[in-house]
């Protein structure tokens, strides 16, 4: 049986949880205790999409600025880019850096915005227009998620996955034997 690879990269701001949800979606855990992530932390899970198994290599790379250069050479190749920001964070709103290092990249990869915290915050009392707007000039997808309380992270990644086939762009170099 072949089964394909996709390398899914998760970029942010410190501490707006991406190792949370990187942790959610492949163990399912979730720990109240921050840890910053240093470097790049790997995570490997099959996922089967409409009887095709797929192998996701999930990229969780720190937030801290003096990573730039080395979240840029980790974002290299990668299928999908999740853009992560904190809902109760406005300041983790600031995503142009990770726009022009999408923007950069030689091979465009489909990618989403996602807010996360979903469980601190009222949803009627946040204001996600600047984001909004982004995920409007740019077509792509934005997810408001829970890492901690486990909502929508599943459906998130089976979504993108199905986004990625959908586009086509899955290289036959990609496939494990």
């Amino acid at each position: 049986m072949v089964m394909k690879k996709l390398k899914v990269t998760f970029v942010g701001h410190c501490a707006v949880g991406k190792t949370s949800i990187a942790n959610r979606y492949t163990r399912n855990l979730f720990s109240n205790r921050y840890i910053d992530t240093i470097g790049c932390d790997i995570y490997i899970k099959p996922v089967d999409i409409g009887g095709e198994e797929y192998k996701l290599n999930i990229h969780d790379i720190g937030g801290q600025l003096e990573f730039r250069d080395f979240r840029r050479k980790c974002m290299d190749n990668a299928d999908i880019v999740l853009i992560v920001f904190a809902l109760n964070e406005p300041s983790s709103y600031d995503i142009s850096e990770y726009l022009d290092d999408i923007a950069a990249m030689p091979s465009k990869p489909l990618f989403a915005l996602v807010g996360n915290k979903l469980d601190l915050v009222s949803k009627d009392k946040i204001d996600l227009s600047g984001i909004n707007a982004i995920a409007q000039n740019h077509d792509t997808p934005m997810y408001l998620v829970s890492a901690k309380e486990n909502v929508m992270i599943q459906e998130m990644i089976i979504d993108l996955v199905k986004k990625f086939i959908e586009k086509g762009a899955l290289d036959v170099s990609n496939e494990l034997i």
